[in-house]
């Protein structure tokens, strides 16, 4: 018998049916609605993706369901246990919290849109907890008590606007940009928006994208978020990015003398110094020190003899215009030994949760 796959089901009816049994059978496995909706979206990829392994589509489903479950719990175990161990150095007490968390979360009734995002947040809080209550790391946990409470990933534009009340747009976009906002909701489409405004649709996306980016901005800088590009609203993200890809095109070119665009005669000497070795951003952090006035972080992982991390500050006026006020080498980067490595306890990290346990926290 020929292996059926989903592209031979002729109607999108099929796959909806499919959808709904592949979930009440990992419903059957993990009574957790937000963990169960993501195991069976991510088993209906592996069907668009794969088609169906086997000539039983009842088999196939219960052995996507079984595995797939399994492996998430274990990801979701390994993703609260190393930062729970980077959080404490502790294994021991990075393992205690990771427990903690992930029963806590397989209990738990409560809506939850970004899953990672809720456990780091809840291995940040308990290892806080497990802070206060021990003496020796009270200087630790005065530190970090300062520092705003880590989120795990960036929420999506589009799905932070749907969640959000009108108040809350109101309070957090500008006059002009909610009262757009409030004109693109009133039409069907973004299509139906441009034409109103005899615009082509590819502009009106542009607009909504840079009104949902200085939303999404807004709204994490009142969250607390630092060191991310999403604290930055649309026009002086995109003026920064210029700006970074700026200084790495110059460095390749040896053209450093041009820089003066953004630094005073004084200060490029230290600029041309600082930046000749960034050849290409690996990855960069933002941090706003004054209004108007942002640390940058930009890491380059190509040099051979091992990571460079520069730090610029720069200040940017009221017409956009970037200047750098200073900038240094860091060294607050590294690679860890190879010999380190092999004192790291085996047996820390493993996954303590057995499916019979899941099922009990679950149903």
């Amino acid at each position: 018998m020929d292996k059926p796959e989903f592209r031979d089901l002729p109607t999108q009816k099929d796959f909806a049916a499919i959808s709904e049994r592949i979930f009440s059978k990992v419903k059957e496995y993990i009574g957790h609605d937000a963990l169960a909706k993501q195991i069976t979206s991510d088993i209906q990829i592996g069907l668009v993706k794969d088609g169906i392994q086997e000539p039983d589509l009842s088999s196939w489903i219960q052995k996507q369901a079984e595995t797939r479950t399994e492996s998430h719990i274990l990801e979701l175990w390994d993703y609260c246990f190393h930062y729970a161990l980077k959080l404490s150095e502790d294994p021991d007490l990075a393992q205690d919290t990771t427990q903690t968390v992930m029963v806590a979360f397989l209990q738990s009734t409560a809506e939850v849109t970004h899953i990672k995002g809720w456990l780091r947040q809840a291995v940040y809080n308990q290892f806080m907890q497990s802070v206060k209550q021990d003496r020796k790391k009270q200087e630790l946990g005065k530190r970090l008590a300062l520092e705003p409470a880590p989120e795990a990933l960036p929420v999506q534009e589009e799905q932070l606007e749907s969640s959000l009340k009108d108040a809350d747009l109101k309070r957090l976009l500008s006059k002009a940009d909610y009262t757009e906002l409030r004109e693109m909701r009133s039409y069907k489409t973004i299509k139906d928006y441009a034409l109103s405004k005899g615009i082509n649709s590819s502009a009106a996306r542009k607009r909504k994208h840079s009104i949902l980016t200085n939303l999404k901005a807004s709204f994490l800088n009142e969250q607390g978020w630092v060191n991310r590009p999403e604290i930055l609203d649309y026009r002086t993200l995109v003026n920064i990015k210029r700006f970074l890809n700026t200084l790495v095109e110059k460095n390749r070119l040896g053209d450093h003398k041009q820089l003066y665009h953004y630094c005073s005669p004084e200060m490029l000497p230290k600029v041309q110094t600082t930046l000749q070795a960034i050849q290409e951003i690996f990855d960069w952090g933002i941090s706003q020190i004054a209004p108007k006035n942002y640390q940058i972080s930009i890491c380059d992982v190509t040099n051979t003899t091992g990571p460079i991390l520069v730090v610029v500050e720069i200040a940017i006026n009221r017409a956009n215009y970037i200047r750098i006020t200073n900038c240094y080498d860091s060294s607050l980067i590294g690679v860890i030994p190879e010999s380190k490595l092999d004192h790291y306890p085996s047996d820390k990290g493993k996954c303590l949760l057995t499916p019979e346990d899941v099922y009990k926290y679950t149903h």
